[in-house]
């Protein structure tokens, strides 16, 4: 660990790095002349561990080197499978490697979660990922990791009610009192946040919002990638109650319907009396549909004429686009100003397992 750590802090290149194990590599082997650690004294043994660990990491040129050794243990394959998926993303081969320490050295938690881990990644045969899954959850049941990836991929690849089970059951396995939870952000940032974020990335929002709710108030607002999950849940909740969305991604969910932001209060000596926000749905030369929402539970669909939403916005009727604030004002005025968006906020970028999982979930 300390090794890794010191590495780590150089910021070298891959490249640089595998270069660096090469020449570690060829002098520990100078040193040991011996392919298996059966039989050989102190001095060579310490030297033959190190030439494996460098090969496991070096370049191509240490590839067929290392395969030539006989592992002395699990860790040693697992070097070398960690390699090829971190830093090569080789998942086919580090699944390959699980494979061959599960045939030698028996069955275990870690070598069955990342064998079906990188045969997920590899897009691999699916009754396989599910049984290393599986295997992995149920052998190391308070493993938060075993258990979040087994629940996603239920979620993806299984039915509803047994990814909802399979959250149950890891949450009496995990912490079952919530003395985790309550004591530090941990668990949520790596069991929570994960699941309650496949929930959202296949559209399953109340099971999303049931996972969050678990969470304590003070993680949700002090954690940035907790707080930030949950603005991109309650942003879709709004959407989805009205039917629409009225508010850019950016907009922070509890600033929406609290004050305008591009609207005076006062305009030529008349005070601002109603507004709401809204979005153009469809412009043309002749008219611009919009949606808006006085409330957050109330939205409706109006088409103004041409020369109407020219007068409220100044703009021709084809040239309307994006977010904007409807405002009355004293007298009957009404304005039409646009809602900048700064391009940050409520987002959820879906990484491609999570694309894969919406499109599997959405499958007729």
């Amino acid at each position: 660990m300390t090794r890794q750590v010191l590495l780590d802090a150089l910021k070298a290149s891959t490249t640089a790095l595998e270069d660096a194990h090469t020449v570690l590599a060829q002098h520990h082997e100078s040193l040991d002349g011996a392919r298996s650690l059966r039989g050989l004294g102190q001095d060579q043994a310490i030297n033959w561990l190190e030439k494996v660990h460098h090969l496991a990491l070096g370049g191509t040129t240490c590839a067929s080197r290392w395969a030539e050794q006989e592992p002395a243990g699990r860790e040693q394959l697992w070097e070398r499978a960690r390699h090829l998926s971190r830093e090569l993303r080789q998942y086919q081969g580090a699944a390959q490697l699980y494979q061959v320490c599960i045939a030698k050295f028996g069955e275990d938690a870690y070598s069955s979660h990342y064998c079906a881990y990188n045969l997920d990644r590899a897009r691999g045969d699916l009754e396989q990922i599910r049984r290393g899954y599986a295997v992995a959850a149920a052998g190391d049941p308070e493993n938060p990791w075993w258990q979040q990836r087994w629940i996603r991929f239920l979620i993806a690849h299984g039915t509803l009610a047994d990814a909802r089970a399979a959250w149950q059951h890891a949450i009496r396995s995990i912490d079952p009192d919530g003395t985790r939870l309550r004591s530090s952000p941990w668990l949520a940032l790596n069991l929570h946040y994960w699941v309650a974020r496949r929930w959202l990335a296949v559209g399953r929002l109340d099971d999303a919002r049931e996972v969050l709710s678990e969470v304590p108030e003070r993680w949700l607002a002090e954690e940035a990638e907790l707080r930030e999950l949950l603005q991109v849940l309650t942003a879709q909740e709004q959407a989805l109650a009205l039917g629409e969305s009225v508010y850019p991604a950016s907009t922070p969910v509890e600033a929406r319907w609290s004050h305008p932001r591009s609207l005076r209060s006062v305009r030529s000596g008349r005070q601002l009396i109603a507004w709401a926000p809204g979005r153009v749905v469809e412009a043309l030369p002749t008219a611009v549909t919009v949606v808006v929402a006085p409330t957050p539970d109330e939205a409706q669909q109006l088409t103004f004429d041409a020369e109407t939403w020219r007068h409220m916005a100044g703009e021709l009727a084809e040239d309307a686009d994006g977010f904007f604030e409807l405002g009355s004002y004293d007298g009957g005025e009404q304005v039409v100003r646009p809602v900048p968006d700064d391009g940050e906020g409520a987002r959820l970028d879906l990484e491609e397992d999570e694309l894969i999982a919406r499109v599997t979930a959405w499958s007729p």
